[in-house]
C-alpha cells in the first residue's frame, strides 16, 4: 500500500489532468442551433437535475416533454418551461419502478406531444436510499436498497429504451443515459443505487455495439457519469458545501456531451481522472473517496463508528 504523501501526490496529479481533460472536452458544444423544435423527452423532470435540464432546453427552443410521478411539480416546472420559450412543454405522469408503465411511457409520451417522434431521449429517474451493507437486516431493507434501486434504475430505464428504439431510428436520435461516479468506483452508504446503475454501462455499452451492426447506427448512445451535484438533497448537508457541482452547470454539461454523440462523459471532470485512478490504484481511490467525501458527513462517520462496534461485540 502506497504511503499517504504519495497518494496525495497520486490524488493531486490525477485531478489536474482531469481538470485539463474536462476543459478541453467542454471546449465543445455542437449542434445547439439543431435544437429548436426537437422532440426532448425527459424523466425524472421534476426536480433537481431532471428539472434544470427541461429549462436548458427549452431555453433554445426544443419541444420538451416531462416525466415524474409528481405532476404537481411537474406542471410548475412545464410552466417555466414555456416562459423560457419552448416550442412546446407536455407533461407525463409516470412512474418509472412500475414495468408495463416504464414500456409504455414512450409511446404515451409520442400521443401526448401530438405524434412527435423522439429526437432525445433523457433517462435521468432514479432511485435512491442510503445504507451501509452491515445495515440491511431484513426483508424491507433489502427491498428498499437493493430491490427498488434495481427496478427503477435499471429495469426501468432498459424497459423505456428499448421501447423508444424503434421512434429514435427515424429521427437518428439521440439516447442519453444517466448513471454515477459510483458505478465506477467505491461508494459508501449507496451499493444497491451503485450496482443499479453499474448494470447500466453493461446494457447501454453493449446496445450501442449491436446497433451500429444491425443498421442502427444512426441513434447514438451516450452514458453520462455524474459526481457530487449540488441538488436539494445533497445541499442539505452543510459539509458538502464547495464541493458539490451547481447543478445548472451539471444541466449544461450534459446538454453538450448529449450534442456531442460521445459514448461517455463525465461530470464535473475530476470523476473522468477518478475513474481511472480507481482501475490502476484502487486503493488510493478508497482513501481519496473516504478522506474528501464521507469523513466529512458526521452522520456518515457516526454511522460507521456504531456498524464497526456492532461486528466487534459480535
Amino acid at each position: 500500500m502506497l504511503s499517504k504523501p504519495v497518494a496525495c501526490v497520486l490524488a493531486a496529479f490525477v485531478g489536474v489532468l482531469s481538470i485539463a481533460v474536462a476543459r478541453w472536452l467542454g471546449d465543445s458544444c455542437p449542434d445547439l442551433n439543431l435544437l429548436p423544435g426537437k422532440h426532448v423527452l425527459i424523466t425524472g423532470a421534476s426536480s433537481g437535475i431532471g428539472e434544470q435540464l427541461a429549462y436548458k432546453y427549452a431555453g433554445f427552443g426544443a419541444r420538451v416533454t416531462l416525466v415524474a410521478r409528481r405532476v404537481g411539480k411537474l406542471e410548475a416546472v412545464a410552466a417555466r418551461c414555456a416562459e423560457l420559450g419552448a416550442a412546446g412543454v407536455h407533461v407525463l405522469q409516470t412512474d418509472m419502478g412500475a414495468p408495463e408503465a416504464a414500456s409504455a411511457m414512450p409511446a404515451a409520451a409520442i400521443a401526448e406531444s401530438g405524434g412527435h417522434d423522439i429526437d432525445v431521449l433523457i433517462l435521468n429517474h432514479a432511485a435512491f436510499a442510503e445504507s451501509l451493507t452491515l445495515e440491511l437486516e431484513s426483508e424491507s431493507d433489502m427491498q428498499r436498497h437493493v430491490v427498488t434501486p434495481m427496478r427503477v434504475n435499471y429495469e426501468g430505464t432498459v424497459r423505456a429504451a428499448v421501447a423508444a428504439l424503434p421512434s429514435l431510428s427515424k429521427t437518428a436520435g439521440r439516447l442519453v443515459v444517466v448513471s454515477s461516479a459510483s458505478a465506477k468506483a467505491p461508494a459508501y452508504f449507496m451499493a444497491g443505487y451503485a450496482a443499479s446503475k453499474a448494470a447500466l454501462h453493461s446494457f447501454f455499452d453493449a446496445m450501442r455495439a449491436e446497433l451500429g451492426v444491425t443498421g442502427r447506427g444512426n441513434v447514438s448512445v451516450t452514458l453520462q457519469v455524474l459526481g457530487m451535484i449540488g441538488t436539494e438533497q445533497v445541499m442539505e448537508e452543510q459539509s458538502l458545501h464547495g464541493i458539490a457541482m451547481p447543478v445548472q452547470e451539471c444541466a449544461a454539461a450534459m446538454v453538450c456531451a448529449e450534442r456531442s454523440r460521445t459514448h461517455e462523459s463525465y461530470i464535473p471532470g475530476y470523476i473522468w481522472g477518478l475513474v481511472r485512478l480507481n482501475v490502476f490504484l484502487p486503493g488510493v481511490t478508497d482513501w481519496a473517496m473516504r478522506t474528501m467525501f464521507v469523513m466529512r458527513v458526521p452522520e456518515y462517520v457516526e454511522r460507521i463508528a456504531a456498524a464497526a462496534s456492532g461486528i466487534a461485540a459480535a
